[in-house]
């Protein structure tokens, strides 16, 4: 949990059996956030609220990918990616 002047922010995460990862997010009403999801070059990114937006494809730093994802007052969203072949 990390505090802030409009609220807490939660975020719980595993990997998955087939090497992917899980993530869950739970944001103050009201505010914008960008979330960077570790991801594997190739694999699929989910995200599973109505509002976020995809933005851009998955880039790489430091030898590790991102996928980066907007959401626009959402106030709760999971998200998954899971390895390819």
């Amino acid at each position: 949990v990390v505090g802030t002047v409009r609220g807490p922010i939660h975020s719980s995460w595993e990997l998955n059996p087939d090497g992917g990862f899980s993530l869950n997010i739970s944001l103050p009403a009201n505010i914008n956030a960008s979330v960077h999801v570790p991801t594997v070059a190739g694999a699929t990114v989910h995200a599973y609220c109505a509002a976020a937006m995809r933005v851009g494809p998955s880039y790489a730093l430091g030898g590790k990918f991102f996928a980066e994802f907007s959401l626009p007052f959402v106030e709760a969203c999971s998200f998954s990616s899971s390895r390819v072949g």
